[in-house]
């Protein structure tokens, strides 16, 4: 059987035990008792004593009077009468709750009905039985007496009532018995202990026949009751306004935060978006950087790079005579070769002459186009001119291999020009010059290579003086 069944199970049995026991009392009921003070107290319990609640603020508890009554019921009438009383009380506050906006429907309040008939008709048991069994008569005029009869029906009360409440609420909510219980059974406790104590001041105040005593007593229980509605409302209202201005600062440090993560999103996109103009700037400035200092076609350095790697070498002339040599090398019948195979081929020729360049030198030598079917090289650290000699003609064995090319093989020459870094160079165009001359030597005398030295820069300027000559003689 599912948990539902249960439920409606358990409430039509309620409800049927309820009424049936109400209808056994009727039965027993002798009518002249039912005079006009238990009508009158009936109509006081359901138009006063029901409308008679103290709610404890922070906490769902709820103090009502007409609990009291049912218990002065007791002590007045008796139990059967009390049972009555315990039915209109329950009748009238599930009214008085439904109006007040409660969600108690049809099945909800017969079950409160039948709960207080159940739970008073067992505590009238209860106590009869206890009073058989101990063979006791009980004097209410005794305090004693009064206070334990009245602690039996409140102990009696509280533990069927909160038993019926809590199976109720189990099956309803879908919660074990023990939490159920734990939830509606203390202020089910407080209520009938509470409920207990009026009802026995109220009897022997009733009972010792000082009218005006009791006058007091009411007065200042009423005076007491409206200034504590009027303290709890207060504290209420207080507390109802201390919540409102922590929710309105909550919503107002909500609003915060989600202004705060939005403009944190905000300024990620926009370091995000930084992030990405600064590497592309940067790409940017390494594609300028690029395009300024290195060839396009053999992606080697440039003759600005060169120029600039000469530049630093000489400000850190250092023990760098000799050390440092400059080779510059010239393609011997590169022209022909773009006249007669084109450009493209021609192109194709100084990419692996390139490649060759960079496989015969050190990987800290520097090899740069300086433009055309021009290379210039810069040896790093070496020991002797007879070194840099080496590597020249190393370079020149290496360039005059033939290069395959669409199946055909393609042949070139080259001179190369050397220049030892000298004291007396004061600029990058010195060295360069040097290394053209004794490159220019080298062709004229159809040579590999030569090294330039001051005889040979000498031989340069009298052959460029001799031709000036000769220029002008042929001019006159």
């Amino acid at each position: 059987m599912s948990r539902e069944n249960i439920f409606y199970l358990f409430v039509t049995i309620a409800i049927l035990l309820g009424g049936v026991s109400l209808f056994s009392i009727f039965l027993q009921l002798d009518m002249q008792f039912l005079d006009y003070r238990f009508i009158l107290f009936a109509i006081f319990t359901i138009t006063v004593a029901s409308r008679m609640s103290l709610q404890i603020p922070r906490l769902k508890l709820v103090l009502t009077f007409s609990d009291s009554m049912i218990f002065l019921a007791f002590l007045t009438f008796g139990g059967k009468e009390a049972i009555l009383v315990s039915t209109v009380e329950t009748i009238a506050t599930c009214y008085i709750l439904k109006k007040q906006g409660a969600n108690i429907d049809r099945q909800t309040f017969l079950f409160n009905v039948a709960s207080a008939i159940l739970t008073t008709t067992i505590s009238y048991f209860t106590i009869s039985f206890v009073l058989n069994y101990t063979s006791r008569t009980v004097d209410f005029n005794n305090t004693n007496d009064l206070f334990v009869f009245l602690g039996v029906i409140a102990l009696s009360q509280f533990f069927f009532n909160s038993l019926l409440a809590s199976v109720f609420v189990s099956l309803k909510g879908d919660l074990n018995l023990w939490d159920a219980w734990k939830k509606g059974g203390f202020s089910i406790s407080v209520t009938q202990i509470v409920g207990a104590s009026i009802a026995g001041v109220a009897y022997k105040l009733i009972k010792n026949g000082d009218y005006f005593a009791t006058g007091i007593a009411v007065t200042v229980l009423v005076v007491a009751y409206l200034n504590y509605r009027k303290i709890i409302r207060d504290m209420t209202t207080s507390i109802r306004e201390a919540e409102k201005a922590q929710f309105e600062k909550a919503e107002v440090e909500k609003s915060r935060a989600e202004q705060a993560e939005s403009h944190a999103e905000e300024l990620r996109i926009s370091l995000a978006e930084q992030e990405i103009i600064s590497e592309q700037l940067q790409e940017s400035n390494l594609a300028l950087e690029r395009a300024a200092y290195y060839d396009d076609l053999t992606d080697l350095p440039n003759r600005a790079y060169f120029v600039e790697r000469l530049r630093l070498l000489l400000e850190l002339s250092i023990n760098i005579s000799n050390k440092y040599f400059v080779l510059f090398l010239d393609l011997k019948r590169f022209k022909n070769i773009n006249n007669r195979l084109g450009h493209s081929i021609g192109d194709k020729i100084l990419i692996l002459v390139a490649k060759r360049l960079l496989r015969t030198v050190k990987m800290e030598d520097t090899v740069a186009r300086l433009g055309g079917d021009e290379f210039a090289i810069i040896l790093n650290d070496l020991k002797s001119v007879e070194e840099a000699k080496r590597y020249a003609r190393k370079i020149h064995q290496k360039l005059i291999q033939p290069f395959s090319l669409n199946g055909h093989k393609i042949f070139t020459d080259v001179q190369i020009g050397l220049s030892p870094f000298e004291e007396e160079h004061q600029k990058p165009e010195d060295i360069l010059r040097d290394a053209d001359i004794a490159m220019h030597f080298a062709k004229e005398r159809e040579i590999p290579f030569a090294v330039f030295d001051k005889d040979l820069r000498s031989k340069v300027l009298e052959t460029i003086k001799l031709e000036s000559h000769l220029r002008f003689a042929l001019e006159r």
